[in-house]
């Protein structure tokens, strides 16, 4: 029996984490506690279990929990504090040992805080480097395709846009068409009246693309006029001297670093009164020679390597006697290795097959024919390569036979 005093002045009342309870109450279940084997212990150890619930607590915040991502992170800390609260209340209730998971719990808050605050000015930092870096390059992106721009429009300046044909002209009509793959390309074509009947013109595809390849090509085609103004209708000797100058242009750009560069040529003189086409080819597809009531043929001869490959390379000069009404179509890899959706090329096949119903409508229908034609294969994929085409119509008058 416990007796207790409820005396004005003297009761006896303790603060329990239940509230208020009377002295006595507490003896009495003290006292139960101890009849019953069930009071709460706990071992001078406990500490140091506690401290090492606060470094493995402390080290999985640090450590493990993913602040990259931070909602993931503050779900993972909200389970890591239950299981540390769990197992506090699971040794209360299966083995009444006492373990205080409060310390562990505010020390892992603590260290989360300062984790959590760090990661997202880090991230926000991080942010903002990022912008700045996004907006300088587009920056740079709009003045490199302002500069590209402008060195598309000078590249396409150099190359000669008002063609010979009717009515100023009656014995030839000739038009040509270049769509770079890049904002500047590669490829070019030109032609040249050296006096009244006869005519220079030449179509060639420099290696690579970009800015490197438009420089080349600029190069490329003042070479060409220069050896064609000097030499004329001695072929050979024109690419003997363009092949030297480019060879020469070449090493100097792989001293300098860069990479080697050639040029593939396919240039000739035709004389409008004869129709005699005297011509060089230096590694290019050969052209393509459409008479109408015949197949279109490819125009043969022996020709060479691309410009800028062999030194002191001899080129020969092949002849081709036309008719009168007969069409030349030049062309670039660009052509034949255009590609559809499914990576699938043109191919050659098909526009030797394309040339057998070409219209005979003059040169411009003849390369607005063809060039429709690739776009409807290639579809909506992306231009791989320059397309470069360049037609020639002969119409003057039936030559006399040639002995």
């Amino acid at each position: 029996m416990f007796l207790g005093v409820t005396g004005l002045g003297l009761i006896d009342q303790r603060q329990t984490p239940l509230g208020l309870m009377a002295g006595a109450e507490v003896h009495a279940q003290l006292f139960e506690c101890i009849l019953t084997g069930s009071l709460l212990h706990r071992p001078a150890k406990i500490y140091w279990l506690e401290l090492a619930l606060v470094l493995a607590a402390g080290l999985i915040t640090i450590f493990v929990l993913p602040y990259r991502r931070p909602r993931v992170a503050i779900a993972s800390f909200a389970v890591l504090l239950l299981i540390l609260f769990g197992s506090a209340f699971g040794c209360f209730l299966a083995a009444h040992l006492l373990v205080d998971a409060v310390y562990p719990g505010l020390a892992s808050v603590a260290t989360f805080g300062v984790m959590l605050g760090a990661s997202l000015r880090t991230a926000e930092a991080e942010r903002r480097r990022l912008v700045a870096e996004l907006d300088h390059e587009r920056e740079m992106e709009a003045r490199l395709e302002g500069e590209l721009n402008a060195a598309r429009s000078i590249q396409m300046g150099l190359l000669p846009h008002r063609f010979p044909g009717p009515p100023e002209n009656r014995d030839v009509d000739l038009y040509a068409l270049i769509e770079p793959a890049r904002m500047v390309g590669g490829d070019l074509y030109d032609f040249l009246l050296l006096d009244s009947s006869r005519l220079f013109f030449a179509i060639a595809d420099v290696s690579g693309k970009g800015v490197p390849a438009a420089l080349f090509m600029a190069m490329t085609k003042e070479v060409l006029r220069d050896a064609v103004a000097r030499h004329e209708e001695a072929l050979d000797r024109v690419f003997a001297e363009a092949n030297t100058k480019i060879s020469g242009a070449s090493a100097d750009m792989a001293i300098e670093g860069g990479d080697m560069m050639f040029v593939t040529v396919f240039a000739g003189i035709l004389n409008l009164v004869t129709g005699v086409l005297a011509y060089v080819n230096a590694g290019h597809d050969a052209p393509f020679v459409i008479r109408a009531g015949s197949q279109a043929n490819e125009l043969g001869g022996e020709g060479g390597p691309p410009l800028g490959t062999v030194d002191d390379f001899p080129y020969g000069v092949a002849h081709f006697q036309l008719t009168r009404g007969d069409q030349l179509l030049l062309y670039t890899d660009g052509v034949t290795e255009a590609e559809d959706r499914n990576d699938s090329f043109y191919g050659g096949a098909r526009l030797t097959q394309l040339l057998q119903s070409a219209p005979d409508a003059g040169a411009r229908a003849l390369v607005e024919f063809v060039r429709e034609d690739i776009r409807r294969f290639a579809a909506d994929a992306v231009q791989a390569d320059d397309i470069t085409l360049l037609a020639l119509h002969w119409t003057s008058a039936e030559p006399a036979p040639v002995s």
